[in-house]
């Protein structure tokens, strides 16, 4: 996970002023928050994980000035990345509930019914009637419910914002986590630009497959994406299997489509956009495939496109740099740079610098292979929803520093079940499907 406080806010009520400090996670800003809100949910993470926690930064006597700020926001900054290391504390109630009530106390209206609008690899739209402050999991659940996936699938699949590229239909922002709500992420990302939710699969293990094949509706769900990834490109099969992969695409023979399609080149990969990057070469650009236990360089060398893999395991560390700004309340995209340390060659050590806006969602994406790694290694299974903790009981500090019980039992709303329609009955669905029929887009926009 990637915190960062970019900036601040002075603010004021009838008690006097006090200073906002604007938490940014995973490159996108979450929630506005006091000083004592942190104090305080560091307070409570040391009754639960005590000298595992660092020291959080002191108060002081007196106001601060602009240079206290700033050096309270750098010391904050740290406190975060240090905390957000450790797994334990990071998969923490406490944790989890600081940081969704917080987002929640930045919108003002009271939770109320939403019929929140959820896409597939196919662009079919889904509909889900949730509460506004529902968090990821919970909407996620919801939405395989009702498509009649396997419960324990549930979380082989994420719900990802993503939003109009410049050259593809749709370019993944993120994935969204359990400390958000969907809706007022959406709502906060469309401030500055249109998005949307769409689910896709959210592992890249590709031995984690098989388990999926036995239920129809994942099937389902991994073809629409495979398709749409073929059509783009994103996959590169070889002569024998173009033809025949279109065959099985027009009978809709999907798992036999699964099955061919999974051991061609790229299938499972996550491509990023165009970037510059300093290795084999200083300051070439490059495209990045992450996948299959390895990241994948392509670039152009004499008039020909070369490649370069680095595997994972010679991965030593890695880190981002850069921070983002705001501008008039909204986020405002500054350049990042990815740093990875590789292992090159026997003691030899090569830093490998890659300068792309993408930096955070690839730092993820190894970040998500690496675990998966550790899953298999130690035989676990993928989480199931019956895993999830359901009773929560933590407290939050609110701004005007009034303390409020957080959580409430999370219950399993029932539901009819509805199957993804076959695609000899569905409408043809498209790409611009998901950027149309809003009232705040125009065709222009298309």
């Amino acid at each position: 996970m990637h915190f960062s406080i970019p900036d601040t806010e002075d603010c004021s009520n009838e008690t006097g002023s006090y200073t906002l400090f604007k938490i940014s996670i995973n490159g996108a800003h979450h929630c506005s928050v006091r000083y004592s809100q942190l104090h305080n949910l560091h307070e409570q993470l040391k009754n639960e994980f005590g000298e595992e926690l660092p020291s959080f930064p002191p108060k002081k006597l007196f106001n601060l000035t602009s240079k206290g700020v700033e050096e309270r926001r750098n010391q904050l900054e740290k406190y975060l990345q240090i905390i957000s290391q450790n797994q334990m504390i990071m998969n923490s109630d406490c944790l989890i509930d600081f940081f969704t009530n917080a987002q929640q106390e930045m919108f003002t209206e009271n939770e109320f019914d939403v019929d929140l609008l959820v896409y597939l690899m196919n662009y079919q739209k889904i509909v889900v009637n949730v509460k506004s402050h529902d968090q990821t999991e919970d909407i996620l659940e919801k939405v395989m419910d009702q498509l009649g996936l396997d419960n324990n699938h549930v979380y082989y699949f994420g719900i990802f914002l993503v939003r109009k590229d410049e050259v593809d239909s749709i370019r993944i922002v993120r994935k969204l986590q359990d400390f958000e709500s969907p809706y007022l992420s959406l709502q906060n990302a469309n401030k500055s630009e249109k998005h949307r939710l769409i689910i896709r699969k959210s592992y890249f293990e590709l031995s984690f497959e098989a388990e999926l094949y036995f239920d129809k509706v994942a099937v389902d769900l991994l073809f629409y994406q495979a398709v749409d990834e073929l059509e783009r490109g994103y996959i590169t099969p070889d002569n024998e299997s173009i033809h025949i992969l279109e065959q099985l695409k027009n009978k809709e023979s999907k798992l036999e489509f699964l099955k061919l399609v999974a051991s061609q080149k790229f299938y499972g990969f996550m491509h990023f956009r165009s970037c510059v990057i300093n290795y084999p070469e200083e300051n070439i650009k490059a495209n990045l495939k992450l996948g299959n236990r390895s990241l994948v360089i392509l670039y152009n060398k004499k008039n020909a496109e070369d490649e370069i893999v680095l595997k994972l395991t010679r991965i030593k560390c890695w880190k981002v740099s850069g921070m983002s700004s705001y501008e008039s309340g909204n986020q405002v995209t500054s350049q990042l740079e990815l740093s990875i340390e590789y292992l090159s060659g026997k003691n030899k050590l090569t830093a490998i610098n890659i300068q792309t806006d993408q930096a955070i969602l690839i730092s993820m994406s190894i970040q998500t292979m690496v675990d998966e790694i550790l899953l298999k290694k130690d035989g676990k299974k993928m989480k199931r929803p019956s895993d999830r903790q359901r009773v929560r009981a933590t407290q939050f500090l609110t701004r005007n520093k009034s303390l409020v019980k957080s959580g409430s039992i999370c219950q399993n709303n029932e539901s009819e079940t509805t199957s993804l329609t076959s695609n000899t009955n569905m409408p043809d669905y498209s790409k611009n499907d998901l950027f149309e029929n809003e009232d705040f887009i125009t065709n222009d926009d298309l």
